[in-house]
């Protein structure tokens, strides 16, 4: 990879970076953090959800926007180079699209590791049900690394996602994550 030009799978900067944002929210986790006490990862997804939740009873919103930073968080947390690494998590509202970033910075076998699946997962010919089962499958066979996590997320949720893999060290890649949610009025 040229280390001044960034990889980009998938759905990435849908939404111009000059736009403003209606509402913003970042924070910044270590690895560390939510490895050691993994339950941190759904207390802080869970916290994100009910920030961005149109209002009290609003339920389908919330536990999407959780379940999926869950799955974001957890995926930096554990394939992080330093567990005292910085986590950066950035979620931008602009009307009814919700735009949840989350950064991280990974070593090469995760950086080809996660291109990999996403460039499988985002391709048209792929059939995620079929590809579901047969990861099931996998797992039930004692497959420990069956990447389900995103593969659900899109398999079950109106999202796009995307990511740009920048080289940052001879061995090292920042990774950045961009989920699109389209909260649709009801």
């Amino acid at each position: 990879m040229d280390e001044k030009k960034a990889v980009i799978v998938g759905d990435f900067n849908i939404v111009p970076a000059n736009l403003p944002a209606e509402g913003t929210l970042a924070l910044g986790i270590q690895p560390i953090d939510m490895v050691t006490y993994w339950r941190r990862c759904s207390a802080v997804a869970n916290f994100i959800a009910d920030f961005y939740k149109k209002d009290k009873g609003d339920t389908e919103h919330e536990n999407l926007i959780s379940t999926v930073f869950n799955e974001l968080i957890e995926n930096a947390s554990k394939y992080s180079t330093k567990r005292d690494s910085e986590i950066y998590i950035d979620l931008k509202l602009y009307n009814t699209v919700l735009l949840m970033q989350i950064k991280n910075v990974c070593n090469k076998l995760h950086y080809e590791s996660l291109k990999h699946r996403l460039e499988k997962l985002l391709d048209p010919d792929t059939d995620l049900e079929e590809l579901y089962v047969s990861e099931m499958e996998k797992k039930t066979h004692g497959d420990k690394n069956s990447g389900i996590g995103l593969l659900m997320l899109l398999k079950d949720y109106h999202i796009q996602i995307g990511a740009k893999f920048e080289l940052f060290t001879d061995d090292l890649y920042n990774v950045t994550v961009q989920v699109y949610y389209f909260m649709e009025e009801n």
